[in-house]
């Protein structure tokens, strides 16, 4: 898929990396009270970890956004940077710091800032730059990321024979790498979740919005205008080729195979067809069928416990993104047969009224999808209510 950076190399693979370790970061959660979990503050770790790279380059935003400055991604970027770092950027800085071209030992950070301000005021920048309650994953994941980050912000690019290179738009690579994360998750919505009206949270909305609608970026696909981010998604969906065990299939070991073997098994993600698109279908409709059933006429069985409860509605919630995905796959199809010229109605009324009927369905479809994201928070708020309270065991 073209972007429009012209970046390569060395450059597309910190990029790629870049957007893997920081997807993994975004899925991670943080444990609360009552032992439940909420997803990780994705735009206030991205904040922190922009304003390490900064301070990595030296400590001055100046220094990272050189190549465009006056862009409007890096003024998006600047402002991350300078409400996380405020007066005292360096004291964010993750590498050892040396003096330039001095292999000595490294020394301290407090030798370096050269400014009048009250040392007690660094200090608390220091403690600040450390405060976040993250476990050992989410550590290394946020260290690896400012690592990637910081390698991709000194890269260089040519300008031409006997020209001296030119620092790469990072802040336009920037917002390329939170706008494919926040496709990889589903919207920039699932991945602001934790804090959706803070202030980092704005910012990081912002880039996303902005790479998504800049006309020059996006690819020329069908998509409607709210699921253009997905052009950006870098991982496959997570749909994969199934690996049957040793001997075949049995009853069995079907009924104990992960969901996502198990649709791997009956419909193989490289051979799609008609048939088992619609097969699929049916198979939910039967699932749904079941859990309705079983859930009226043995719900003791069937759900023994609130817990239970609770981890349906959730599960079901974490099915809304890809379901409203679908319904605009669907819109979208629908969109290209109606300017298909072999396009004809059923209907009395004449083949000339079948690109009216084709729209009109293209419209519901859509909006069937801004229905089911609805529902997604719903779920949520059931499920997580759910997961407050159990039943002492008899």
């Amino acid at each position: 898929m073209k972007r429009a950076h012209s970046a390569a190399g060395t450059h597309d693979a910190l990029i790629a990396q870049a957007i893997d370790v920081l997807t993994s970061l975004a899925r991670t959660t943080r444990v609360i009270p009552v032992e439940t979990t909420e997803p990780v503050d994705f735009a206030d770790l991205a904040a922190h970890a922009l304003t390490s790279v900064a301070a990595n380059l030296g400590g001055s935003v100046d220094t990272l956004l050189a190549a465009r400055p006056g862009s409007w991604e890096a003024d998006l970027v600047r402002r991350l940077v300078e409400g996380t770092g405020r007066d005292y950027i360096l004291a964010w800085r993750s590498e050892p710091f040396r003096r330039p071209h001095c292999r000595c030992t490294p020394i301290d950070f407090r030798e370096e800032v050269d400014s009048p301000k009250d040392p007690d005021e660094y200090e608390a920048a220091v403690e600040e730059a450390g405060k976040h309650e993250l476990s050992e994953e989410q550590d290394a994941l946020l260290e690896e990321a400012i690592k990637v980050l910081t390698s991709l912000a000194r890269q260089t690019r040519p300008r031409g024979r006997g020209t001296p290179a030119e620092t790469i738009d990072f802040a336009h690579l920037v917002a390329h790498v939170l706008t494919s994360v926040a496709a990889n998750l589903g919207s920039v919505e699932t991945l602001l979740a934790a804090r959706p009206d803070s202030w980092e949270a704005d910012l990081v909305r912002r880039l996303v919005e902005g790479t998504v609608a800049d006309v020059e970026t996006i690819p020329a696909a069908d998509l409607a205008p709210e699921d253009q981010i997905l052009a950006w998604r870098t991982e496959p969906y997570r749909l994969r080729p199934f690996t049957p065990p040793p001997g075949g299939s049995t009853v069995a070991d079907v009924k104990t195979m992960p969901a996502g073997d198990l649709v791997a098994y009956l419909h193989p993600i490289d051979q799609p067809s008609r048939e088992d698109t619609l097969a699929a279908v049916a198979q939910i409709r039967e699932l749904v069928r079941y859990l309705a059933a079983v859930t009226g006429y043995a719900s003791s069985q069937a759900l023994p416990a609130p817990n239970v409860v609770s981890d349906v509605a959730l599960i079901l919630r974490d099915a809304m993104p890809d379901l409203a995905e679908l319904f605009l796959r669907l819109s979208a199809r629908t969109e290209q047969f109606s300017n298909s010229g072999r396009l004809y109605t059923y209907r009395d009324d004449g083949n000339a009224h079948a690109y009216a009927y084709a729209i009109q369905a293209e419209k519901a479809l859509r909006a069937v999808a801004s229905t089911v994201r609805a529902l997604e928070d719903d779920l949520d708020a059931a499920g997580q209510a759910g997961t407050t309270f159990n039943l002492r065991a008899e």
